[in-house]
């Protein structure tokens, strides 16, 4: 590729809509949202407040609050008393989310797979690196 070219900014969004769109089609079976999954994918791990899954995806507090609240009341997380602070409260996975969880990967898993077909293994790692680069620059 040319160096001199330059980052042509309107492909660039127009192709992430794309994969967007797929990615969230993709979740039609698990009935999951795509914000829903990325916190199901963070609570995969290990419990989380509801600030820090804020800064984890990326949202305000208030926003992540409303979705943490949701998914409650859908039955996909539960809360947990902090035993050190006893004014907040840890977000944990629950079991009915955990299978949504594993529908949508492996769903999300297939669409990764489609979209990256015509893609050689070096352009798809360069699009990783990319990725990398892009959300590093952002913390």
């Amino acid at each position: 590729m040319d160096q001199t070219e330059g980052l042509k900014i309107l492909e660039l969004i127009d192709s992430i809509q794309i994969i967007e769109r797929k990615l969230t089609m993709s979740l039609v079976d698990s009935g999951l949202r795509m914000p829903q999954y990325r916190v199901l994918v963070i609570l995969k791990d290990s419990s989380s407040t509801v600030s820090d899954l804020s800064k984890k995806l990326r949202i305000t507090r208030a926003a992540a609050s409303l979705l943490v609240n949701e998914m409650i009341k859908q039955g996909y997380c539960q809360t947990r008393e902090n035993e050190i602070d006893r004014r907040s409260f840890h977000i944990v996975i629950s079991d009915a989310g955990l299978e949504k969880l594993n529908v949508a990967h492996k769903n999300v898993s297939a669409a990764g797979t489609k979209l990256s077909r015509d893609m050689s293994n070096e352009e798809i790692h360069y699009l990783n690196h990319f990725a990398s680069k892009i959300i590093s620059g952002e913390k």
